[in-house]
């Protein structure tokens, strides 16, 4: 029984397509490959999404830490959406790697847990140098 597929759909927000998870269960997981952490850079992913869900479904866009071997340590889920939301909602979440002392990897990943579909558009990594960050860089959008 498949719980949970991705897809390429129709209906992207700024363009004709877009990341599409679809499923009734835990979560459906779609990440990026991992990335090497350089110690003096902040990471920062940022993503719009939308659900269509009659029931409690959510989606986020978040960071999967990884060791050296590429094995799972944990994850930053900071901001949520939660359904219903028809409208396309602006995620970011800044890295948390510092609580991950053995990471060596960062991987961007959108998730749906619950019943329904989450589409994901413009999703977005960047690096920002650590030492010109400005003091509100976890609390503020860029």
């Amino acid at each position: 029984r498949v719980l949970f597929r991705s897809e390429v759909a129709d209906g992207g927000r700024t363009g004709r397509k877009s990341l599409r998870i679809e499923g009734d269960g835990k979560w459906g997981v779609v990440r990026t490959n991992p990335v090497l952490i350089d110690s003096e850079m902040r990471y920062r992913a940022r993503g719009w999404v939308k659900i269509e869900s009659n029931s409690k479904a959510a989606a986020d866009v978040k960071f999967h830490y990884r060791d050296a071997n590429n094995r799972y340590l944990g994850q930053t889920r900071i901001p949520v959406v939660t359904a219903p939301a028809k409208e396309w909602t602006l995620i970011e979440v800044t890295d948390r790697a510092s609580k991950f002392p053995t990471a060596r990897f960062i991987q961007v990943a959108v998730a749906l847990s619950g019943k329904g579909k989450a589409s994901f558009d413009d999703l977005e990594l960047t690096a920002h140098r650590r030492d010109t960050l400005p003091d509100d860089f976890d609390s503020s959008p860029h």
